[in-house]
């Protein structure tokens, strides 16, 4: 057996990376997974997916340990994950520790994701015009303590102009984890204001995006 823990403080892009990591290497070994404290799932609401494959229980398996490998960036100031190479080597009963947020763990390709994931749709009442409105989904929150890894306004002015530029009449509109940052950024856009779920089907339905580099957007665009 294969497992994962989905652990408190973990954000929802975390979870589902980890988690499409878990499904695709016991996918690919003909192994059984399980995931540990599946009730911190934070997309258990309008995300489906299986909890475990077996009805054998994990508590009683000396699990072996898979540490994905990491790097410090000193100029970032913070760890930094890549592709470990070692991940197709995974052994039966091993428990996966790490972020895998990688294409190349989705084995054999990340068309494998929709496999995974079901999304629930009962609870969505569509609000925007998605054929004439571009979403900027801006990550603030604990970006901005790394001047590196945020990312700046010339990104998102740059963007802006290259849609201006392709499409008429299209209106902007925020969906952002960081609704201060976001409103000093552009005071005149509108910011879509709701919890995890409306953010993560908005992005879903998009037609128009224009991405910041975080995890949370790479599910809601590719399922």
């Amino acid at each position: 057996m294969l497992v994962i823990e989905f652990k408190k403080g973990q954000g929802l892009g975390n979870q589902l990376w980890t988690y499409a990591a878990l499904r695709s290497i016991a996918l690919h070994k003909k192994l059984n997974y399980s995931v540990i404290n599946f009730e911190n799932f934070k997309g258990k609401n309008f995300i489906k997916i299986e909890e475990r494959d077996t009805d054998q229980e994990s508590e009683n398996i000396n699990f072996k340990h898979f540490n994905e490998k990491y790097f410090y960036d000193n100029d970032l100031n913070c760890f930094v994950y890549g592709y470990d190479k070692d991940f197709k080597n995974i052994e039966e009963n091993t428990k996966l520790e790490g972020v895998f947020q990688s294409d190349k763990y989705l084995i054999p390709d990340k068309e494998i994701i929709n496999n995974f994931f079901k999304i629930d749709l009962k609870n969505y009442k569509q609000r925007i015009d998605f054929e004439k409105t571009c979403i900027l989904n801006i990550r603030g929150g604990e970006y901005k303590m790394h001047r590196n890894l945020i990312l700046p306004k010339k990104y998102w002015l740059d963007a802006i102009k290259n849609i201006k530029y392709k499409f008429d009449n299209f209106d902007f509109k925020i969906i952002t984890d960081d609704n201060d940052y976001a409103s000093r950024l552009f005071p005149n856009y509108e910011i879509i204001k709701g919890d995890i779920e409306s953010d993560f089907l908005n992005l879903y339905f998009s037609k128009s995006l224009i991405l910041s580099n975080s995890s949370f957007s790479y599910f809601p665009i590719n399922l």
